[in-house]
This record gives C-alpha cells, structure tokens and sequence, in this order.
C-alpha cells in the first residue's frame, strides 16, 4: 500500500535491479521503486507497471551487465508502449549501482540525475543501434534498417511514436518513408482511384504515335557516330529490346565509325535490324536528324539520363514487388534507393 502511494505521489516508478536496491533508496526516502530481482522485465511486467504510472523509469547496475538488461527491458516493452506513456533510463556511473549511489550522494542528487539525466526511450533506441555515431555508408544504413526493422514493428498501440521512429530512421539512411515501409514489409497504402471509360467515336483519324524517348535516342545516334560515347548503362539493370539495340549501335561506333546505313547494313541479320529499319525510314520526318549541335548534344545526354532513371525506377518497382529479396538483391534495393 505504501509504495503504491509512493507512486501515486511521485506520478513514476522506477524499476532497479536488486531487493538491496529498493531498500536503500527507501531508506533515503525514494519509496516508488521496484525490483526485477534478476529476471528480464517482459511485456506483462511493462503491461502492469503502466497501469500504475504513465512514467517508467529504469535505472540498473552502471556495468555491461546492467546495460545488457536495460536494452531487454527496451525490446520487451515496445509491444506495450502507447502515445501517453514514457519509458526512460538512467544509466549510472559503472562504479556505481543505485544502493551505492545514492549513499554516496544522497536523495535530492539522485533525482536530479533521475529526472533530468535519464533517456528518454527513442534517444536510448537509436544511441544502442547506432552506437554513437550516424550511419556514414551505404553499408551501415542498411545495417541499421537490418537491426531497426523487426524493432519499430513491434510498436503497434503507439501510433505517433511509431510514425517519429520510423521518420528518424528515414533521415538517417536517406530512404524516401514509403520505400522505408516496403524495406521493411510494410507497403504504404495504395490509392485506388476508379477507372474512367472513354468511348472513341465509330469513324476517328488515329494520328501515328509520337517517337519514344528510346527510338529518338535511337534515330539520333544513329547519325552521330561520334556521340558514341556518351551512351552508357549500368549492368545490374534489365534492358528491353529497342535499350539493347542503342546500346549495341554504341557499341559498334565506339569500334569504327561507320555511316547510319553501314551501320543498318551491318545488322541486317540481327534482331535489331528491324528496330533500326523502322528508325531509318522514318528518319526523313524529323527535321533535325542532321542537327549537331550544342544544343542537340545536351538534349542526348539529358535523353539517356532520362532512360536510366527510368530503368532505375521499373527495377526498384519489380524489387519491391518480390516476396523475399536475397541479400544481393536488398544491398542493391538500399543502394538504389539511398542514390535517388
């Protein structure tokens, strides 16, 4: 009865390790604290202990053990934790443990470090999982989405803090918070907007599709050799038919310059012959095909920009989309996402 007044008075609880614990600072008049007596504090102690206080304190041994059970006591209480209830630790000096401490020096120091010293559990989670210091490479953000992951899942009954967790991680590594969900099996709600249908008349003229962005690449390099060189794509990307034959063309003028119809000649039995075919003959439509210039080469370079961004995009899609990525696959997800 007493100690529930104690913390009815106090408006906290604080959980230490020992029985010695718990009667030294009662002896000095902290009379709200509590013992794990050795055992590992689990959800149903975190359950019973809000129910008393929305403020829980934890302070163990300032040792490695010590330490060691104030990160279980973090694990074991995320499933319970909830918007209006705060989880804090202290840790000690590792000379110390509270019995110690607060014989040394006394109650009103030991609140003070209580109160004002202690960490709140979000500084606590990311201190331990980042150990001190922010993720620099591509390799320690994917390490720490690894460790933070199945963690920031288990919070489910404390919205807010769940979504300023998950923020922070998305800070951290420089993943977009809806590819951050994906990452870690929780897609972001999809919109679902219904179809429209349009009903064209009996009689319309249907006027020839414009040129993709690929086929205008295409009829570009074509008659300019030289610009060869500007044409490049990462391996780990898949690569349609009309993107192989643009690459294949490069190919082919970086060896030896050739005229655009060597050049169709040259792959006449090719299956890029009739992609290459179909950009000639239609090559007298475009005014510019003899065009240059600065201005023409920039469009080049922005245009294959452009497709590999896109190629980037359809293959973050398709990741996203599989099941179960293997190690390679997700290193290279992170990798494409943190470079976007």
């Amino acid at each position: 009865h007493e100690a529930r007044q104690a913390v009815k008075d106090a408006g906290r609880i604080l959980v230490v390790e020992g029985y010695m614990d718990v009667v030294a600072l009662a002896q000095f008049g902290v009379g709200y604290a509590v013992a794990a007596l050795g055992t590992s504090t689990t959800a149903e102690h975190i359950k019973l202990l809000f129910r008393q206080t929305d403020h829980v304190y934890f302070c163990f041994d300032g040792d490695a053990a010590g330490r060691k059970a104030a990160w279980r006591a973090l694990e074991n209480a995320l499933p319970q934790l909830k918007d209006d209830k705060t989880l804090s630790f202290l840790f000690l000096p590792p000379e110390h443990d509270p019995d110690s401490f607060i014989r040394q020096y006394g109650r009103q120091r030991f609140e003070e470090a209580l109160l004002h010293e202690s960490k709140p559990l979000s500084h606590y989670f990311w201190e331990t999982l980042t150990a001190g210091a922010e993720p620099n490479t591509q390799e320690a953000k994917a390490e720490l989405v690894k460790h933070a992951a199945p963690l920031l899942r288990q919070i489910t009954q404390a919205p807010t803090l769940s979504y300023l967790l998950r923020q922070e991680l998305s800070e951290k590594t420089g993943i977009d918070p809806n590819n951050l969900a994906q990452l870690m099996g929780q897609a972001a709600p999809q919109r679902h907007v219904a179809a429209k249908s349009y009903q064209l008349p009996r009689e319309s003229y249907r006027q020839p599709a414009p040129a993709t962005l690929l086929q205008q690449q295409l009829r570009t390099l074509l008659f300019n050799a030289e610009w060869a060189e500007y044409v490049s794509f990462p391996d780990y990307l898949d690569i349609s038919d009309e993107l192989a034959c643009l690459l294949d063309l490069a190919k082919l003028y970086r060896q030896r310059p050739l005229t655009a119809a060597q050049a169709l000649e040259h792959f006449r039995q090719s299956p890029h012959f009739a992609i290459l075919d179909s950009v000639f003959a239609h090559a007298a439509e475009a005014d510019s095909i003899n065009d240059n210039s600065a201005e023409k080469l920039q469009e080049f370079q922005d245009g294959m920009r452009k497709i590999v961004q896109k190629a980037q995009t359809e293959h973050i899609n398709r990741l996203r989309q599989k099941p179960q990525l293997s190690p390679d696959e997700k290193k290279l997800l992170i990798s494409l996402l943190t470079m976007k």
